[in-house]
């Protein structure tokens, strides 16, 4: 087989791989794999060391006029191109190591691939590490000064990788190693023999590097399906304990038999009341089926038709009043409704003058706030863990809010003056 056509096959055939392993790098690494961030720099610059060495064995010798620039052109890139790679690769054994190591000696070898950069362009014009002869042939003249730069940033690279050996997870570190098993391999090879291999040894590194963040990546995500897995499971075990915990026999009868009593004396009103009766079981069965979070306006009405309510029981004694700003954003299913019926039933129940409960959202900056205010008995915060078997789901709500919204809730409370409470929500969940 001819040894040119058998050199430039295998690094075409090279540089096709490459270009599918940058692309598949830029893909995952824009889908925040952050394991690729080095691989798609790595893949494109064994990529570029391929080609030119693909066209280097192609035109050398070739005495025209564009062979004699592509030679050069193509003889310099692979130059560039490999000290570019031993620098990329330091930075992704840098990353490697949990916790990093220190800069001051990776800036040493960046220095040392910079300088070998700097040698190669002056080298153009002064033929000090190579040049070509009158047949267009290319010839050493210290080429060992180029390579002892390449060979110095590779065996830092080894060196680094086996000294924080333990901070570096174990099927990485001996794809770092490959660098060593299948590089220098190829270069004493190519020394004894002739053979040039060097190239293709590199890409197969870049390679099994690659292998080993496809890896990773395949764990993570098997990790993150379980966690969301489990995470769904959470919330629709809470969403049975909110929707059972809202459904209690005291309220149900209170408001039944007030509305018994208003069929005989008003019917249209009873007629009415009937209607918000409905929605409320509606919205707190629905909420069992809901995994995402619901629009403001939608968890508003359930909360309006649970307000109607009250008041039909508490009459004058119980005074609402709203201020809805923002409803542009979501929540989870009966949220703020838990928060306006723990208002009612501890705070205002239990107070025996009239009672005043205010209910706010706004947007502010980044956030929307949504508060939740009351002048009843009030309680000590500093027990709401024990109260909340009696605070209806006050820390089932918290998790769920941290959960679906990335919310926060902030309770202030005095007793004997009220409590207040603020919703707080980043406003990507407008």
């Amino acid at each position: 087989m001819n040894k040119v056509f058998f050199y430039t096959s295998l690094d075409f055939w090279g540089l096709f791989f490459c270009i599918l392993g940058m692309i598949w790098s830029i893909t995952c690494y824009r889908k925040k794999v952050y394991s690729f961030k080095y691989l798609a720099p790595l893949f494109a610059f064994t990529g570029m060391i391929l080609l030119s060495d693909g066209l280097f064995y192609l035109y050398e010798g070739e005495m025209t006029t564009s062979a004699f620039y592509i030679v050069r052109i193509a003889k310099f890139s692979d130059k560039f191109f490999c000290l570019l790679l031993g620098m990329i690769y330091i930075s992704y054994i840098r990353e490697s190591i949990e916790g990093g190591v220190n800069k001051y000696s990776t800036h040493i070898i960046y220095s040392i691939g910079l300088a070998g950069i700097i040698l190669t362009i002056y080298s153009q014009f002064t033929g000090f590490l190579y040049y070509f002869d009158a047949k267009n042939v290319f010839r050493d003249n210290h080429m060992r000064v180029s390579h002892t730069l390449m060979y110095a940033i590779f065996l830092w690279g080894t060196f680094t990788a086996i000294y924080y050996r333990k901070r570096i997870d174990g099927m990485r570190f001996w794809m770092i190693l490959s660098f060593d098993f299948l590089v220098i391999p190829a270069i004493i090879i190519q020394s004894t023999y002739h053979f040039s291999i060097v190239k293709i040894a590199l890409c197969l590194s870049v390679f099994m590097l690659f292998s080993e963040s496809l890896k990773t990546m395949i764990v993570s995500l098997s990790k993150k399906d379980g966690q969301i897995y489990k995470q769904e499971v959470m919330i629709k075990d809470m969403q049975i304990k909110i929707m059972l915990s809202q459904i209690r026999p005291h309220f149900l009868f209170n408001c039944l038999n007030t509305i018994y009593y208003l069929c005989g004396k008003d019917p249209k009103m009873a007629q009415v009341k009937i209607g918000d009766f409905s929605e409320y079981l509606r919205g707190n069965l629905n909420s069992l089926e809901l995994k995402k979070p619901i629009a403001f306006h939608r968890e508003w009405e359930y909360v309006l038709h649970y307000l109607s309510l009250e008041q039909m029981r508490f009459g004058d004694e119980l005074v609402v009043e709203n201020n809805i700003e923002e409803e542009r954003f979501y929540v989870p299913a009966l949220t703020l409704q838990i928060f306006v019926e723990n208002a009612i039933k501890h705070g205002l129940a239990k107070k025996k003058n009239i009672g005043k409960l205010k209910i706010e959202t706004k947007s502010v900056k980044d956030y929307v706030y949504i508060i939740v205010e009351d002048n009843g008995v009030g309680f000590d915060t500093d027990k709401l863990d024990k109260l909340d078997e009696g605070h209806i789901g006050i820390n089932n709500a918290k998790e769920r809010l941290k959960m679906m919204c990335n919310g926060e809730v902030d309770i202030e409370s005095e007793i004997g003056k009220g409590t207040k409470v603020t919703i707080k929500l980043p406003q990507k969940n407008k």
